[in-house]
């Protein structure tokens, strides 16, 4: 009966102590756990501002462990997630920060951000849109609207938009510098230059700014005056491809092939997988001689992309070099037929012809050239020496005479001229016109006459 007694007073007196005092711990313990949370979640804000990103992914996954509903801490950990190009599981955090609150509008334009970078534009249009209900007057969801139709070649949809942005904040100079983007991309270069240059008067040290003044500078062919902002751009950007494949392309213009080496090296350090690169860079080899070099990186470029009618005509070009003829028809035949309306290829097939003893054959390409080019002298030039050596003398005056008419100051096309006129008859007229040309420099035509007998006079000493 005593312990009956004990226990009845332990269950009335003891027990809903010991509950008051858990119940009223309750509150301190879930206190508790939210501030920890919120200590994670300022850590990793801190984080993110010093660019640690890996580590500040790590605070915020603590921060929602113990606040799993914590929308800022999915929103911040979807950001650190995006600057890590990890962009599967950044829209993830942001969808679940927009679900727990959908009036969370920076989270909207993150979501935006990610979706514009998987390049999937609707949605980003949408999320973007979406910001802008929320408050409409934040720039941000219209830089987001811009890139989507720069990417769409909407020109003037873009420009609309990044004049939206500067109405509602005039001091955001990427705006002024997208805009100068657009132009130079319609070719409006003054336009450009204005956009461009106020966005570097309001930033000067913004390394994207100076590569944008750099690729201006690109478009007018001012090549030198180029080179010292991409130098500072590169300087900012250390791993901006875009960066060191301008200045690769400048150095390759310029005859500083090594240099142009060293950019393209680095270049395919950080993006091996580039097709655009390696091009370059069999270019550079080409430009230093070493033909089998160009042709692996060539090989390489379209391995990763097929589809470049350029890389093919400079395959050819390559094994031309080398002599073997048939691989380079092969090469120049491939880049006619992705694209058939390039006068070049055409002028690069018809040598190999010619060089093969296929004179004849090479004149259906010269036409061809001809007909999508009819300013090129060397054209008209090429098919005069093609009809000079299948003996259509008339013919090679002709071309000759119209080749001298768009170049007139090219002593071999003179000399050609003359040889054909000797050939064709007008001996007297021919004479004169190999004399004029061999004062310029180019006697070998002359040369040849005397030695038929023809244009009196002593041959030229060696």
């Amino acid at each position: 009966m005593k312990k009956d007694k004990a226990f009845y007073y332990f269950l009335v007196a003891v027990v809903p102590v010991f509950l008051l005092i858990f119940w009223c711990a309750l509150p301190a313990v879930a206190d508790s756990g939210r501030e920890e949370a919120l200590r994670e979640y300022r850590l990793g804000l801190r984080l993110s501002g010093e660019q640690e990103y890996d580590k500040a992914v790590v605070a915020f996954t603590r921060a929602l462990e113990m606040s799993p509903d914590f929308p800022q801490a999915l929103n911040n950990r979807g950001l650190s997630y995006m600057k890590l190009n990890l962009l599967d599981e950044a829209e993830t955090d942001l969808i679940r920060a927009v679900e727990i609150d959908p009036g969370y509008y920076q989270a909207w334009i993150n979501l935006a951000q990610v979706r514009y970078k998987q390049g999937r534009h609707v949605m980003a249009l949408e999320n973007a849109e979406q910001a802008s209900r929320l408050s409409p007057g934040l720039g941000m969801p219209f830089v987001i609207k811009g890139l989507v139709y720069m990417d769409q070649q909407q020109h003037d949809k873009a420009l609309n938009a990044f004049g939206r942005v500067l109405e509602l904040d005039p001091g955001y100079s990427r705006a002024y510098y997208y805009k100068g983007l657009i132009y130079l991309e319609q070719g409006r270069l003054e336009s450009a230059v204005r956009e461009l240059d106020q966005a570097l008067t309001m930033d000067p040290d913004v390394p994207d700014f100076m590569l944008g003044k750099a690729r201006l500078l690109l478009a007018e062919g001012r090549l030198r005056d180029a080179l010292p902002y991409l130098d500072r751009a590169i300087e900012g950007l250390p791993r901006s491809v875009n960066a060191l494949g301008f200045r690769a392309s400048v150095h390759l213009e310029t005859g500083d092939f090594f240099l142009a080496l060293d950019d393209l090296e680095r270049a395919l350090d950080l993006e091996p997988e580039n097709p655009v690169l390696y091009s370059l860079r069999g270019e550079a080899r080409a430009r230093l001689g070493d033909s089998a070099g160009a042709i692996s990186d060539y090989d390489r470029s379209l391995e990763l992309d097929p589809q470049q009618s350029g890389v093919y005509n400079h395959l050819g070009i390559a094994y031309f070099r080398l002599d073997q003829h048939s691989r380079a028809l092969e090469d120049y035949s491939k880049s006619i037929e992705l694209e058939p309306e390039n006068a070049q290829d055409y002028l690069n097939r018809r040598t190999t012809l010619y060089y093969q003893g296929q004179p004849g054959e090479s004149l259906a390409d010269l036409d061809r050239s001809m007909s999508l080019r009819p300013d090129s002298a060397t054209a008209y030039y090429n098919r005069g020496s093609v009809n000079l050596e299948l003996g259509n003398y008339e013919q090679a005056v002709d071309d000759f005479e119209h080749s001298l008419t768009l170049d007139p100051g090219n002593p071999s096309v003179r000399s050609s001229l003359g040889f054909a006129l000797v050939m064709s008859g007008h001996t007297e007229e021919g004479c004169r016109v190999l004399n004029l040309a061999c004062a310029e420099g180019v006697c070998f035509n002359l040369d040849r006459a005397r030695e038929e007998g023809i244009c009196p006079g002593r041959r030229r000493a060696e």
